[in-house]
């Protein structure tokens, strides 16, 4: 038996009713970081969004600590004005 290729299947046509849009990979960021005691730099390559989204956590978290550090001497000192 022998088959021949004519064209492209009816599924493998585009009816223009789908668009096929490449999925482009977010670009890495690489940064250099000194480390303690050593020579080297070490380097993190991340994504755009990523480096974003530690930034973004990083201030949360000090916000949340000094927020946090705030209540506690505003208790200390609270107790100290008690006694």
């Amino acid at each position: 038996m022998i088959l021949t290729a004519t064209g492209p299947t009816p599924a493998a046509q585009d009816h223009g009713n789908t668009k096929a849009a490449p999925v482009a990979a977010e670009k890495k960021v690489c940064r250099r970081a000194a480390s303690t005691g050593s020579v080297m730099a070490k380097v993190s390559c991340r994504t755009k969004s990523e480096w974003d989204a530690m930034s973004s956590r990083g201030q949360t978290d000090a916000q949340r600590t000094l927020e946090r550090d705030r209540a506690l001497e505003h208790i200390r000192s609270s107790r100290t004005l008690g006694n």
